[in-house]
């Protein structure tokens, strides 16, 4: 089993009110199986896919995708690790 965990953004749990317009995120991965390492990324914001990369780079991921508005509420999340 494969999970994320320690999720942030510009180094905050539950961010509000970011200003960045290129906010970095990072995680942490965690598996049952040794020696497990991540290989690649997907970026989701609110389910819907906005950056990858065959890349293990788990801190600091700058955002690449459209301008995110101000004022609204966002939820992130990833997958495609192995």
């Amino acid at each position: 089993m494969l999970r994320l965990y320690d999720l942030t953004v510009e180094y905050l749990d539950n961010p509000i009110g970011i200003d960045a317009p290129a906010p970095r995120f990072s995680w942490k991965l965690e598996s049952d199986q040794k020696d497990t390492l991540q290989t690649a990324y997907e970026l989701r914001i609110n389910g819907k896919p906005v950056s990858h990369a065959e890349s293990g780079q788990s801190t600091l991921v700058a955002y690449t995708g459209e301008a995110l508005k101000p004022r609204s509420r966002y939820s992130w999340g990833g997958n495609r690790l192995g």
